[in-house]
């Protein structure tokens, strides 16, 4: 599971965006290498083809942390704003 929480500067036009039920779905995906190892990355095929399901749980200057499965297809846009943005991610693992 994840948690994502809003701190400073987090509006529903730069923030966490997520496709709701993707956990549950065939997302392709291969590894690429960078400096700290493989990571896989989505296909961009896929990104582009469904970027209009991915919708945001901000909807104000004072929202809540998110708690979401950790499978969900997320991410966070560009900052364009004037402020800074601040926010932490917090992925939990049960041992």
């Amino acid at each position: 599971w994840k948690m994502w929480i809003p701190i400073l500067g987090c509006t529903p036009q730069n923030s966490l965006q997520w496709i709701a039920g993707s956990h549950a779905e065939d997302v392709p995906y291969e590894f690429t290498g960078t400096q700290n190892g493989k990571r896989p990355t989505i296909l961009e095929s896929w990104i582009k083809a469904n970027t209009h399901r991915f919708t945001g749980p901000v909807t104000g200057h004072d929202s809540n942390a998110m708690f979401f499965h950790d499978g969900i297809v997320h991410r966070a846009v560009q900052n364009t704003g004037d402020l800074i943005r601040v926010s932490a991610e917090i992925t939990l693992i049960r041992g």
